[in-house]
């Protein structure tokens, strides 16, 4: 009797729900700069006494879920586009019973709207940075020219130092132009974090009532190309314009000879040896390419301008020229004789040997008989008649 009354206190108290712990109150929200906003609440009243408990902090518009054990949460808000944000907070046990379960259920989420102190517009288009050894040389175009804009950037992230870097773009190139403007962004970390800081940079543009924040995007230069006769070979040395990332880095080299064009992808070294023919001009383009395990995304430039080397041999112009020049004479040559054939007897009329004649004159041979040869007979003459009429 007494095990049954053992097993039916235990049913009893399985079956009895578990304490909800109260939601937290009082939510807040401080923007430290454009990018980065501090959340924070007050602990929940009414906590079970001895209670061990966390925070669950969710972002509704990227469905971000994290714990936080103090009352205070910072927000990147970079990767977002939207100007507000919904966040949710609720309470979490961290006590569980002998049996595996939570001793507190979870308290209902507290939402609360993040909204941003300044409206969030396309301030500028087309901003982007080419990739510098040291710093990065950005440009874009702005939505409105007649605005006057604050560019200020920083590296991504939510310690006190990241955010007291925050540096402005003094005095960028082309104020007032409604084409591209232009600034340095310039770091001042170590030679081992360049590009990490280059593409970890966040920028904000402002005016007194918009905001826009965004990663900028990053371009690469084109490689040095040098080209240097050996012997009867071209050497084409590609230089890359990133010391450093050698191990990520490739290059397609486009060139001409005699006006044809061919392609080599250079991976692993940065020389090639092209045969050279004296006779032809050679023309070099060169493209740099980074692989994503650079900067997170695979990059390539542009090609760069052209780089030429040697020059077209004007004697093969020449030979061209003569070679012609002779079939049109031959064909001249041709045709003429071609001519003169059909029109020998015009030409050239059959005239008798005036020897036969003088030699039967000579025998006294009186019954003078037509020569044997044909005598010459001229050409006939065209006349016209003659008509005379009588006056009247």
């Amino acid at each position: 009797m007494a095990w049954l009354l053992v097993a039916l206190f235990a049913l009893s108290f399985t079956a009895a729900e578990a304490e909800q712990l109260p939601p937290p109150t009082g939510l807040t929200r401080n923007w430290l700069d454009p990018i980065t906003v501090v959340i924070s609440w007050e602990e929940p009243r009414g906590l079970p006494a001895n209670a061990s408990i966390s925070y669950l902090c969710t972002i509704r518009n990227k469905e971000k879920k994290e714990r936080s054990n103090k009352t205070i949460w910072k927000l990147f808000t970079e990767e977002t586009d939207s100007d507000h944000w919904n966040f949710q907070v609720q309470t979490v046990s961290e006590d569980k019973q002998h049996n595996g379960q939570k001793k507190y259920n979870n308290s209902s989420p507290v939402t609360f709207n993040i909204s941003h102190d300044k409206q969030k517009a396309e301030l500028v288009k087309d901003f982007k940075c080419v990739i510098d050894a040291r710093e990065l040389n950005c440009s874009w175009i702005p939505a409105n020219p007649s605005q006057n804009l604050t560019v200020r950037y920083r590296m991504d992230g939510f310690g006190d130092e990241v955010r007291h870097g925050v540096k402005t773009c003094d005095n960028p190139s082309g104020a007032g132009d409604p084409g591209r403007h232009s600034c340095t962004l310039q770091r001042d970390v170590s030679e081992i974090k360049a590009y990490s800081y280059l593409k970890e940079t966040c920028v904000f543009v402002e005016t007194d009532t918009a905001v826009s924040t965004f990663r900028p995007q990053l371009v690469v230069n084109p490689p040095l190309v040098n080209v240097t006769e050996e012997n009867d070979t071209l050497k084409v040395t590609l230089a890359s314009r990133l010391p450093g990332l050698e191990e990520c880095t490739t290059f397609t080299l486009r060139y001409e000879r005699c006006s044809v064009q061919e392609y080599r992808n250079i991976t692993g070294y940065n020389t090639m040896d092209i045969s050279y023919d004296k006779t032809c001009r050679y023309e070099f383009r060169a493209q740099t390419l980074l692989g994503n395990n650079c900067f997170g995304t695979a990059l390539a430039s542009q090609f760069s301008d052209p780089v030429t080397y040697g020059v077209d041999n004007p004697d093969r112009t020449l030979a061209i020229a003569a070679t012609f020049i002779s079939i049109v004479l031959s064909v001249c040559i041709i045709l003429l004789c071609y001519c003169f054939r059909k029109h020998k007897k015009i030409l050239w009329p059959n005239i008798p040997d005036p020897s036969v004649i003088f030699k039967q004159m000579m025998n006294g041979n009186n019954d003078l008989k037509a020569p044997g040869g044909n005598l010459y007979t001229p050409v006939p003459e065209h006349f016209s008649p003659l008509q005379i009429r009588t006056a009247t």
